[in-house]
């Protein structure tokens, strides 16, 4: 019975369930504002880039899969019914996953226990990031770019796969170098972030391709999102890991309670 006890997983933190309710409420309506107010418009696609997933990140990592995934579908899909309501259904499933995801990841590891493997974890990872952006790049991105500047007309730049070669080299470098250098803790959410990220990478691609523009007839288009999803998820890792273990560390009863098996 003991042993079963140890590898049960768990979906909740060992908060009051009044606390899970209310915390639930009020990271789905930061999610929600998050997405809404700072969007950048992606013609290619019809979708956005907006700084939700900062919030979904602190929350799936704080308080577990439940109250992340909950807050991180709903929150997101509410914004996607404003203004692109055609993507709502699959932010609601997408992002669910995302913050799901990660949370589960955070609430069922202790870091400390693998502490000499995450820079290892954190090497490959830059490997791999470096080698998907010059792979996406060069399939999708080495061509000429048509580049208008209000009042000083249009410029055209030849962008060569050496361009995505250098790129991706110099993020794995990047990478590499954050993984050294900085604590085993934060190599450990950017793991679990870059893991649950890549849900949203992929899903709203296959959710582009084979419901939406399948619906609307356009092909394949989705792959111009690929790296600014990409884009997003890093942006929304590189602001959310120091802010996490700010509120960890300014509130230890979060710490606490989250860490009880």
């Amino acid at each position: 019975m003991e042993t079963e006890s140890k590898t049960k997983l768990k979906f909740m933190p060992d908060y009051p369930k009044t606390f899970n309710i209310a915390i639930t409420a009020i990271m789905t309506s930061l999610v929600f504002l998050a997405t809404a107010i700072i969007q950048i418009n992606i013609p290619a696609t019809g979708g956005y880039f907006n700084i939700g997933e900062i919030i979904i990140y602190i929350t799936a990592i704080l308080f577990g899969p439940i109250i992340g995934g909950i807050a991180g579908g709903l929150g997101a899909a509410l914004a996607d019914m404003i203004s692109y309501p055609i993507f709502a259904p699959g932010t609601l499933i997408i992002k669910f996953c995302e913050g799901f995801v990660i949370g589960l990841l955070s609430l069922n590891i202790d870091f400390k226990k693998y502490l000499k493997y995450w820079r290892y974890v954190g090497i490959g990872l830059a490997v791999l990031i470096g080698g998907a952006l010059i792979s996406i790049g060069m399939t999708y991105y080495s061509a000429t770019w048509d580049i208008t500047i209000f009042k000083l007309g249009t410029f055209h730049i030849e962008v060569i796969d050496l361009v995505w070669i250098i790129i991706g080299v110099i993020t794995s470098i990047l990478l590499i170098i954050a993984s050294i250098k900085f604590s085993p803790e934060s190599v450990y959410y950017s793991t679990i972030i870059i893991i649950g990220g890549s849900v949203i990478v992929i899903g709203y691609f296959l959710y582009e391709v084979f419901i939406v523009y399948a619906l609307l007839g356009i092909e394949l288009i989705a792959a111009a999102e690929i790296p600014l999803n990409i884009g997003q998820v890093i942006i929304g890792l590189i602001l959310s890991v120091p802010i996490t273990k700010i509120i960890k560390k300014s509130i230890p009863y979060l710490t606490q309670s989250s860490n009880k098996k």
